[in-house]
């Protein structure tokens, strides 16, 4: 489906920035804009709004959030027949402890939108999750502007991409990776790896990493199950915390 040049000119008017500058669109054009719906005419005028519209941007962020959150929710579908696991050089976690899997998803809450109900997030999750895999235009238009609001929103996306960490973001491997890397961050004090698996609990956790990489524990790469896992990185800073992730990938043994 496509959409017109007169149905965006209809999306929103009373949202307009000043008089004269382009309407907001509303939920179902920004829809078709993510989707790659549009014709290249309005796609062109959509994406010249998106640049200068700070309240769409920071909604389309707001997105990168709701990605993050689908992605673990689909990871807490897959069972999970591997035992928790905590390296004995960190401190100890109660077993079985779950991280965001079954959580609610993000409020979307953009100066000018209203929350999602009940009735979209489902939609809208699987939306943003296909848009920050697919769509590159869309994702450098992200790394463009700045929302000072929420600077982290955007996880492992505001400010720097990596394309560079292992195991790849959702590879397919015959079992556990022997190593977990990611590009070293300037300005740190150390990193914090945490690995989930496809249940959702934490299986395993390495604390105070000088280097930006941590080897697997040998008696963790047999046990390793099917299903879909996940990793974050957690990058210590003088003033605050930042992660990266988090990153998925699958184990099919062959």
């Amino acid at each position: 489906m496509r959409w017109s040049e007169a149905e965006l000119r209809q999306a929103h008017g009373a949202l307009s920035l000043s008089p004269g500058a382009s309407p907001c669109p509303d939920d179902e054009i920004l829809q078709g804009f993510l989707l790659g719906e549009l014709d290249d005419e309005a796609r062109g005028r959509l994406a010249d709004h998106v640049e200068d519209c700070s309240r769409c941007a920071s909604f389309l962020q707001e997105m990168g959030a709701l990605a993050d959150w689908a992605r673990r929710a689909e990871a807490a579908e897959e069972p999970n027949a591997t035992a928790p696991f905590v390296d004995s050089t960190v401190v100890p976690l109660a077993a079985g402890r779950r991280r965001e899997a079954r959580e609610d998803p993000p409020a979307v809450v953009s100066a000018s939108r209203p929350a999602l109900s009940t009735g979209n997030w489902r939609r809208w999750g699987s939306l943003a999750a296909a848009l920050v895999v697919g769509s590159v235009g869309l994702a450098w238009w992200l790394g463009q502007v700045s929302v000072p609001s929420e600077p982290d929103l955007l996880r492992g996306r505001n400010g720097s991409r990596f394309e560079e960490q292992i195991p790849a973001d959702g590879a397919s491997l015959a079992g556990m990776p022997t190593v977990f890397d990611w590009p070293d961050q300037a300005g740190t004090e150390g990193y914090l790896l945490e690995v989930y698996g496809p249940g959702g609990d934490l299986l395993w956790q390495f604390s105070e990493l000088a280097a930006s990489e941590a080897q697997v524990p040998p008696e963790l790469l047999a046990s390793a199950s099917r299903g879909v896992y996940s990793w974050t990185v957690e990058v210590e800073g003088p003033v605050q915390r930042r992660e990266l992730g988090p990153y998925t990938f699958r184990i099919e043994p062959r």
